[in-house]
């Protein structure tokens, strides 16, 4: 294992390799738990950032290897994600959770770090969004697919489907029906074939009437999104599009969660040896790098602006200090690169 040697300073970010740890490792800190919500800091901290930031230093080793010409750069950023955690916990007594308040990010798209923490706040903002929609709307829930493709063809794909479903939108009965939207691309990876399958899930906002006054058939979405991407059934006797479509009364969170989970999941490109993974990632980055894989259309868009202002719901930053928490305790851990945990340091 590789382990880093990092260097900060206020012009710039110098990351070493070195094939042992010149720490010893002093295992677990042994402190104390006082109350409920450091006993819940402790298991979050155990259960989730420390698996996470381990496979999200392998990732770091992978980018080392690749010919990308920010490999460095994103390798440096990687591994400083994370490094620190500082929590505001609540009074004793107080029922209130405690909260994430400052962090390192390195918003690196395919950092699991990162990605895990992007899930959660989508997951909890859209469900915002869609408890106000729900009360005037039904709504539609979307796939849409393309077969598999090269790494070479991947970034034209996920824009020939963010362009293609803005288009389908647009076309009657689509533009008369559908009152707004949210989509996501979820890319999907074959070890085998070595190829990538992308495709796209939405949730479209239709009248309460849909169904009875008004109705899109499922066999009009495929013609349509075939008609959009030139799909001519005749000349690919063996593969077919696929598109479903399910109606629904109202959004719930297992309808959410399509949204709201990994663009890419890691363990569809960090595999069992650095050789494979920083194969798979010197294809995969590019296409993914900068792309917005989460969009909104319509009241979805109008509801998220009057929920959250311009704030991305994708947003991975810690929460904003509020004045009742002010007066909170804090408690700040460190990323350990020896003994491969968190402990927590005195501030």
């Amino acid at each position: 294992m590789s382990y880093y040697n990092i260097t900060i300073n206020a012009k710039q970010v110098s990351l070493n390799f070195s094939a042992s740890d010149p720490e010893k490792n002093s295992g677990t800190d042994g402190v104390q738990i006082a109350s409920l919500a450091e006993a819940e800091i402790r298991n979050l901290l155990r259960e989730k950032y420390t698996p996470y930031k381990i496979t999200n230093l392998r990732l770091a080793d992978a980018y080392q290897l690749t010919n990308l010409d920010y490999r460095t750069n994103k390798a440096v950023r990687l591994a400083t994600c994370a490094r620190w955690l500082e929590f505001a916990l609540p009074p004793l007594g107080d029922d209130k959770r405690y909260k994430l308040v400052k962090t390192s990010s390195c918003h690196v798209r395919l950092c699991p770090v990162c990605q895990w923490r992007r899930s959660l706040n989508t997951f909890r903002n859209l469900a915002q969004v869609y408890d106000r929609l729900n009360q005037e709307y039904k709504h539609i829930f979307l796939t849409l697919t393309l077969p598999n493709v090269s790494a070479a063809e991947l970034s034209a794909e996920l824009s020939r489907y963010s362009d293609g479903f803005v288009k389908m939108l647009r076309r009657k009965p689509f533009a008369d029906i559908v009152k707004g939207y949210t989509r996501a691309l979820e890319i999907t990876y074959n070890p085998g074939r070595k190829n990538f399958h992308p495709h796209l899930h939405a949730i479209l906002s239709v009248p309460r009437s849909y169904g009875k006054k008004v109705y899109i058939s499922q066999e009009k979405f495929l013609q349509e999104w075939e008609d959009i991407t030139g799909w001519v059934p005749s000349e690919h006797k063996n593969v077919h599009l696929q598109v479903n479509v399910k109606a629904i009364k109202s959004v719930d969170g297992k309808s959410i969660a399509e949204l709201a989970k990994y663009s890419v999941k890691p363990g569809d490109y960090i595999r069992p040896t650095l050789a494979e993974t920083a194969e798979i990632i010197e294809e995969l980055d590019p296409a993914v790098d900068n792309r917005r894989f989460l969009s909104y259309g319509g009241v979805a868009k109008r509801a998220k602006r009057e929920l959250f202002q311009e704030k991305n719901l994708e947003d991975i930053e810690a929460d904003t200090i509020g004045p009742e928490w002010e007066e909170w305790e804090r408690k700040v851990y460190e990323w350990h690169f020896s003994s491969e945990s968190y402990r927590e340091i005195t501030v």
